[in-house]
């Protein structure tokens, strides 16, 4: 994968060499959230299967793998910055 940091506002993850994802994105972009030491998180995922077949049985977990991505990420957030 190739990891891009775009220092204070995103992060870019991309595969290469992908035997299964034709593509296979995902961007984090944090903006400043409602209160002090707050922010909003904006997670998207753009993927394509080499096989077509893997895209159609896909298709239905999509949500549920960006919502286990999100949470694993909040779950690492409170281990680290939780008081």
């Amino acid at each position: 994968s190739c990891v891009e940091l775009r220092q204070p506002h995103s992060i870019v993850v991309a595969a290469q060499d992908s035997t299964v994802f034709r593509e296979l994105t995902s961007s984090w972009e944090f903006q400043p959230g409602p209160s002090p030491g707050s922010c909003w998180v904006h997670f998207r995922i753009e993927f394509a299967f080499r096989n077509p077949v893997y895209g159609q049985l896909a298709a239905g977990f999509t949500q549920e793998v960006a919502a286990t991505m999100v949470g694993a990420f909040e779950q690492r957030c409170q281990q680290m910055y939780s008081t």
